[in-house]
């Protein structure tokens, strides 16, 4: 296949995924992916390629990121290959061995004291960002719904009804939260829109760049692993907490956090590598 075809026929696709109401964020891993396998292709000077180029470039691929990322870039470009209806180029994905636990999550006396130090250092905002991926399990990205307005609504509707990865999804903030929530809006003079806005512009939400570092900055000053100090690792904590709660019922978690299926919310029932160490250092018999 020529290069040229393979580069003039991008931003066509990257359209084209747009009509398919694919996320910003995921139309631009769609591009910047495809960029870094024309780099590939452009410092290797090649004008046309084949099925072992793509093959020396998983090998590449795998030098460098892990599995996961090598697989994300090979679904990637083999489905731009099938757009461009060059099938038979296509590389298979690297085999990986299904996840069995989560690391690096912080464990409750961990968000305690988070919390804790992010109140007592009036951190307001990152002390309720964190109580919000803590009791309710959402994503970065889905902290932009939470407005004045969609907690006000959703003291009759029970829920926030968002939109996320292709699909609508219920967020249910419990009823201490909403209040809360509410009056810390009052309190700092919002009375509409986003709770959390970026610092010059209210009109529009704190980006993830920021929610992570301010998230980072609290467990420097809580001295916990700032591995476990991202939003993720607190949507974790709910989701491992709440499967508890529960008992086990993964249906009920896989539709609070919005997880497809329910094979994936099972991964909560496993240990982590830190919990596991643990259990096997007191074990004697």
């Amino acid at each position: 296949m020529k290069v040229d075809e393979f580069k003039d026929n991008i931003n066509k696709f990257l359209l084209d995924l747009q009509d398919d109401e694919l996320s910003i964020q995921s139309i631009n891993i769609y591009k910047h992916c495809l960029n870094q396998f024309l780099n590939y292709l452009e410092e290797k000077k090649l004008s046309t390629f084949n099925k072992s180029n793509l093959i020396n470039y998983r090998e590449f691929l795998i030098s460098k990121y892990k599995i996961s990322t090598t697989n994300m870039y090979i679904v990637i470009i083999n489905k731009y290959l099938i757009y461009l209806k060059k099938d038979d180029l296509k590389v298979k994905q690297l085999k990986q061995q299904r996840k069995q636990s989560v690391e690096n999550i912080p464990d409750s006396k961990d968000y305690k004291r988070m919390l804790r130090i992010a109140k007592n250092k009036n951190y307001l905002d990152v002390y309720y960002i964190m109580l919000i991926f803590g009791y309710s399990g959402i994503r970065v990205s889905e902290l932009s719904y939470v407005t004045v307005e969609s907690l006000k609504k959703s003291k009759s509707e029970k829920c926030i009804l968002i939109f996320s990865k292709g699909k609508y999804k219920e967020i249910i903030i419990p009823k201490w939260l909403r209040r809360e929530l509410l009056n810390y809006a009052k309190s700092i003079g919002i009375t509409s829109g986003y709770i959390f806005h970026q610092k010059n512009n209210v009109k529009k939400p704190l980006h993830r760049s920021t929610i992570w570092r301010k998230i980072q900055k609290i467990c420097g000053l809580a001295r916990i692993d700032k591995r476990k100090g991202h939003p993720h690792a607190l949507r974790h904590l709910f989701g491992k907490n709440y499967l508890k709660y529960v008992n086990n019922d993964y249906q009920q978690v896989a539709d609070a956090m919005g997880h497809n299926s329910t094979k994936t919310s099972e991964i909560y029932t496993q240990l982590s590598r830190e919990e596991k160490a643990e259990k096997i250092d007191k074990f004697k018999y």
